[in-house]
């Protein structure tokens, strides 16, 4: 079989959180991850034990049109990569979870009648995933509502977003043992994507010296690779003249690998409103303050976050009325009324989906064994 997706964490997560479900349920697939070189996708897949191969592609969505012509450039090479693969790799089924490193990749297999599955992260579709859905024999979805902006002839299933099964077995207590807290401390993890966010870190580091003092806290920040060596000289500004045993309070890192011993630990959760985000902390049932990034078309991580704001699991700050005053006051009140914490953490938990990692494995081993996929949830 033949997995794809990436450019984001988003993209990637999902498709080896099926892949892992898929070798559970049959040792014996082989499976071969197609996706843009020396890219998040590559490291991820060989850190999981998967064979890769690069495939040139190119963002497309939101640029000039200089690179426009790159990326369509980029993309017909790709085509013919995903070709020779394909006709190389001979694979049975294919699995493509979005995001433009899947393009060339999900084309190629519909073209070459590879039975093929997409997935759709968010509520509001991904430009891949739209143009491609009327191609392929399924495209599962993440809520009802995400089929109305797909092309009728797509064939669409609800199955929810998929997440790694440590993030549902995880234990808390274990996971705060191994950060180091105390039962009396409240955890706030601060997380904005895999990439980060440089707007959205100069207000966390503006809020530092006044969340650093309530008592009784701990604060986890994930800053991003991209943008962690200009958060640490902003933490640096922004504690200057700050007792030391309350910097001891802080912990920055880049990247978390063990995301699901973080949000097993936290007591809130600081975050943009990616999809797969979203579904982690249902997974873990945690309360969430949720600040969506303007930065994406359709408004599309503001439909993400809403489910959970109805529900109550979540509350959300646009990033334009976020300053660093507003965040250290919604913090504030909630890490001082643990009795809501708890409650929004259940509300979170009533939304996960944990079986749509099975589902969608099932899924694509039915088609590679020419069977009809059998699940529910028909949108």
């Amino acid at each position: 079989m033949i997995v794809t997706g990436g450019g984001t964490g988003g993209h990637v997560y999902p498709a080896l959180a099926v892949v892992e479900r898929l070798r559970a349920l049959r040792p014996e697939a082989e499976v071969l991850y197609l996706g843009t070189p020396r890219s998040l996708e590559e490291e991820l897949a060989q850190r999981a034990g998967l064979a890769f191969a690069p495939v040139a592609s190119a963002g497309f969505v939101g640029k000039g049109p200089v690179d426009r012509l790159r990326a369509l450039a980029a993309a017909g090479a790709g085509i013919a990569e995903a070709f020779r693969h394909i006709r190389r790799f001979r694979p049975t089924a294919a699995f493509g979870t979005g995001g433009y490193a899947s393009g060339p990749v999900v084309l190629a297999a519909a073209l070459s009648r590879v039975p093929t599955v997409l997935h759709e992260q968010n509520v509001f579709p991904g430009f891949t995933n739209r143009r491609l859905s009327p191609l392929v024999a399924m495209i599962a979805l993440p809520h009802e509502e995400t089929a109305r902006y797909l092309p009728r002839r797509a064939r669409a299933v609800v199955t929810g977003n998929p997440v790694r099964p440590d993030f549902f077995r995880t234990d808390r207590e274990a996971a705060r043992g191994a950060l180091g807290l105390a039962p009396e401390e409240r955890l706030v993890l601060f997380v904005m994507g895999s990439r980060g966010s440089a707007s959205v870190n100069r207000r966390i580091a503006g809020a530092l010296p006044r969340l650093l003092r309530l008592p009784g806290i701990r604060l986890h920040w994930v800053t991003g690779r991209l943008h962690h060596e200009e958060a640490r000289r902003l933490a640096q500004e922004a504690l200057r003249g700050i007792e030391p045993e309350m910097q001891e309070k802080l912990v920055m890192e880049p990247y978390a690998d063990a995301m699901a011993t973080r949000l097993a630990a936290a007591d809130l959760v600081v975050c943009r409103g990616g999809a797969i985000t979203m579904a982690e902390v249902c997974a873990v049932g945690r309360a969430a303050l949720v600040v969506p990034s303007p930065h994406l078309v359709g408004q599309r991580q503001d439909l993400n976050a809403e489910p959970l704001r109805r529900a109550g699991a979540a509350r959300i700050i646009p990033e334009a009325e976020l300053t660093p005053e507003r965040l250290a006051s919604e913090v504030s009140a909630l890490v001082g009324d643990p009795g809501e914490l708890e409650a929004m953490g259940e509300r979170a938990r009533r939304l996960a989906r944990p079986h749509a990692a099975d589902d969608l494995a099932e899924a694509v081993l039915a088609l590679s064994d020419g069977r009809r996929p059998a699940i529910g949830g028909g949108a």
